[in-house]
């Protein structure tokens, strides 16, 4: 199998290359404000490529697809029509496509291949979307099957290409390292740190932040094209 992974994207997907393959992942945040007009038209575009599968989930840019944050008032971002559009089109479109996997602390098997995806990342600043505070996070990653082979969150794990700028402090989370140390995933896929873009292995996990976008939010990083077979991940390129 064919795997070509992307994440946070912001508005900005046009700009992208996307490889083939035969499973495109999109690691969240495909929009920049969580607005309709983002989401719609990241839609016209993904939908329509051309992969026989399709992984999505959510980062904390898309507002509207967190239910909790959806009809509040106090999000980071100026979110418009937030009432029942997100139930209704955004859903409809996504089941529309038998191909397409929308997971949401949930999961999707591929061709033999077990698939989970969470867009939870740890709490940051005031008003995101799908943010948990440390104590209470532990449960989405319990979730997590035992035996998932590609894991999709939005966030990285603690120690793993979560550096963030100036200072390079690591950013991940502690409980989600720790859960994919217990069940060793063949493959861990996410963005949220920009500028952390890169693959690293460790154990018998390789992993890949594929953000798009730099810190600076131009779009100057390649998607990840992974080859993988029942063992594990035979090569990959960017």
């Amino acid at each position: 199998m064919r795997i070509v992974a992307i994440s946070d994207t912001h508005t900005h997907h046009m700009d992208v290359i996307v490889p083939d393959g035969d499973v495109l992942v999109h690691a969240g945040d495909f929009t920049y404000k969580g607005r309709r007009d983002e989401i719609s038209e990241f839609l016209d575009w993904f939908l329509n490529l051309p992969h026989k599968h399709k992984v999505l989930i959510a980062g904390n840019h898309d507002i509207q697809l967190d239910s909790e944050k959806r009809t509040a008032s106090n999000t980071v971002l100026s979110v418009d029509d937030m009432d029942h559009w997100i139930h209704a089109e955004f859903y409809e479109r996504i089941k529309s496509k038998e191909n397409v996997h929308y997971l949401e602390n949930s999961g999707a098997c591929i061709e033999g291949v077990n698939f989970w995806g969470s867009p939870i990342t740890p709490t940051f600043g005031y008003g995101w979307g799908f943010n948990s505070d440390p104590d209470k996070i532990g449960k989405y990653w319990d979730l997590i099957p035992d035996n998932t082979d590609v894991l999709v969150t939005h966030g990285p794990p603690l120690e793993t290409l979560d550096q963030v700028l100036p200072d390079y402090k690591m950013v991940g989370c502690d409980k989600l390292r720790d859960r994919i140390l217990q069940i060793s995933p063949m493959i861990h896929i996410f963005g949220h740190i920009h500028e952390s873009y890169g693959a690293s292995k460790k154990g018998d996990t390789t992993y890949f932040n594929s953000s798009q976008l730099n810190h600076r939010y131009y779009c100057t990083n390649s998607a990840w094209v992974i080859d993988m077979d029942e063992n594990g991940v035979i090569e990959y390129s960017n």
